[in-house]
């Protein structure tokens, strides 16, 4: 993916873009739903404690592992900027 942007924007991109990507989306990943979900799965009920079914159940591990990997493939991102 290319973008193109006027100084302003480049500088903008290369200082608060990379922190999003490198710094808030591992952070949220990890503290919003990785943890939650392993907590949910804990407990074996919601945080209002409703029990989850087995079949919601094996839905939220599923998608548990698809999020850790999601997060693996995150912290591997780059980014490169033009010269």
């Amino acid at each position: 993916m290319q973008i193109i942007a006027a100084e302003g924007g480049y500088k903008g991109i290369r200082r608060n873009g990379v922190m999003w990507v490198n710094t808030f989306y591992p952070k949220y990943i990890q503290q919003y739903m990785i943890d939650s979900y392993e907590a949910t799965v804990k407990r074996g009920s919601t945080e209002d404690g409703k029990p989850v079914s087995e079949a919601d159940m094996k839905i939220l591990k599923e998608g548990l592992e698809q999020v850790k990997q999601d997060l693996e493939g995150i912290k591997r991102i780059n980014p490169t900027f033009p010269i």
